[in-house]
């Protein structure tokens, strides 16, 4: 705050003012620019009338752009498994002949079963998941995710170090979003037959395209996770001072209920408005990194000797480190208002801090705080350390049963 104040002295501002203008320039323009790519800004109040409707078509834009490249993935048959693109030839072999022989078509019951699970399942849950963030983001949005980030910047003692800090997270995120996009190959060009129907120039246009498109949808998800991540982390850092700053009686005690209350609000927010394209992203991710682990047990022997088991594992591990990023940062959340909770009993033993503080103040911090009923949830559940390592390791012990059972001698 000091050095902050320092560097823009000059400026005759307040240290309010001067580290509001800091929060902005360093974080907030960043980040709804970036935003703002995938159509996913916020409209402030005083946005003009024609700039609403611009965000509008453009979000709308992306979503015709999404819809059309789940139709190339269906063709291209991208993230099937090999036991999906056989029962593709085998329905492409089974619909000529009778057409030649007048018979009724039939359709193998396991290829309608691969095409929900490979491919209608998860792009209809990325599609919702992108849905319902353009109308948290528009609708809802309220200038909320600034308020929250201009709040923390105000309360926390190193504005520059919490700057580095959300970046840093942002870093991490993208560069696994990087690692997970060069791992996935996009598509099998070579087994593809409705590709090598086309001549070159056609399937070279194809190819850019659907890989531009596949960037895009990871690139999309990416945004919806590491936005959750963020708002978690500064919410921690919100609720840490709050606890930090009563202990040492920097902070009156009715200036901390009434921050409490609206740390509250934002997340109520966060539990029932940010988290619900998270939902539906952590679903379709969970369901791919599972269907590719039962997928890579299965054909162990294959997958080995063709020397690809070693990307195939590291997509998964990626995907599972995309998922569950969230998930750890809200059980740090909920791991935050815990202690926010007995701050209260805590107060009764300083009594050095607060030996001037009449006995109805501190009583009334106690109740106050033990009333506090605040915890992250997802799916309305609420998300805990304890509960979040017993599902992993449930998860660990049936897919390690798995591994055995599918490599097991005949």
């Amino acid at each position: 705050m000091t050095e902050i104040i320092i560097d823009d002295r000059r400026n005759g501002l307040e240290p309010t003012s001067v580290l509001l203008d800091y929060c902005r320039r360093r974080f907030i323009q960043p980040y709804t620019l970036i935003l703002s790519v995938v159509a996913l800004s916020p409209i402030s109040t005083d946005t003009t009338y024609l700039r609403t409707i611009i965000s509008y078509m453009h979000s709308c834009l992306v979503i015709i752009t999404l819809i059309f490249g789940y139709y190339l993935q269906y063709l291209s048959t991208y993230r099937f498994a090999d036991s999906s693109a056989s029962n593709r030839k085998e329905t492409y072999t089974i619909q000529k002949s009778t057409l030649s022989t007048r018979e009724p078509l039939y359709i193998p019951l396991s290829f309608i079963y691969s095409n929900l699970a490979g491919f209608i399942i998860p792009s209809t849950l990325h599609l919702f998941g992108y849905v319902s963030a353009i109308i948290v983001w528009k609708l809802f949005e309220q200038e909320q995710q600034k308020n929250l980030i201009e709040r923390v910047f105000l309360m926390t003692k190193h504005p520059k170090r919490l700057c580095r800090s959300v970046w840093l997270l942002l870093t991490f995120e993208f560069a696994i979003f990087i690692l997970l996009y060069m791992c996935s190959k996009p598509v099998n060009w070579r087994n593809n037959e409705w590709l090598q129907k086309l001549d070159q120039y056609w399937q070279l246009k194809i190819k850019i395209i659907l890989s531009t498109i596949l960037f895009m949808q990871e690139f999309l998800e990416i945004i919806i996770l590491s936005n959750y991540c963020v708002e978690s982390y500064l919410l921690c850092i919100y609720i840490t001072s709050l606890s930090e700053k009563l202990l040492l009686h920097s902070l009156d005690i009715l200036h901390w209920m009434r921050e409490t209350q609206e740390f509250y609000t934002l997340l109520h927010r966060l539990n029932h408005y940010v988290s619900i394209p998270v939902g539906f992203l952590f679903i379709k991710s969970t369901i791919y990194a599972i269907s590719s682990c039962i997928h890579i047990f299965g054909n162990f022997g294959f997958l080995y000797s063709h020397h690809v088991i070693i990307p195939n594992v590291a997509n998964i591990v990626l995907e599972l480190i995309l998922c569950l990023l969230p998930v750890f940062m809200a059980a740090s959340l909920t791991q935050k208002c815990k202690m926010a909770k007995s701050i209260g009993h805590r107060i009764q033993g300083r009594p050095f801090v607060y030996h001037n503080a009449p006995i109805d103040d501190l009583n009334t911090v106690l109740i106050f705080a033990s009333s506090l009923d605040m915890s992250a949830e997802l799916f309305r559940i609420p998300i805990k350390y304890n509960y979040l390592c017993f599902t992993l390791l449930s998860c660990l012990i049936t897919f390690l049963t798995m591994a055995v059972y599918h490599n097991l001698p005949a």
